[in-house]
């Protein structure tokens, strides 16, 4: 059976999010492959070709033509900032 595929999009190379990226896929690799990819690079997974996309920060948009699914993204929340008002996100109470 081989191993679902896994995009983690940190969003620099070389940042904090980018080694965490390194290390989960070094741990895990016996039981997933691994896809690495930068937002500032514009990524370039599709719902096609990644069983699951990773966002370590939730102020990114996933591209609606990228084709994934609901149930294919995780967005991390690595903070309290997205529910203050000032970050021009809508808190998801209503």
């Amino acid at each position: 059976m081989a191993k679902p595929t896994v995009t983690l999009l940190a969003d620099y190379p070389n940042w904090a999010f980018d080694y965490v990226a390194r290390s989960i896929a070094a741990r895990l690799s016996h039981r997933f492959n691994f896809r690495i990819e930068y937002a500032a690079r514009h990524p370039g997974s599709t719902g096609k070709d990644t069983d699951l996309l990773y966002v370590f920060f939730w102020g990114y948009k996933v591209p609606k033509e990228a084709g994934f699914a609901k149930n294919q993204v995780i967005k991390e929340v690595a903070s309290w900032a997205w529910c203050h008002p000032h970050a021009g996100y809508a808190v998801a109470s209503k």
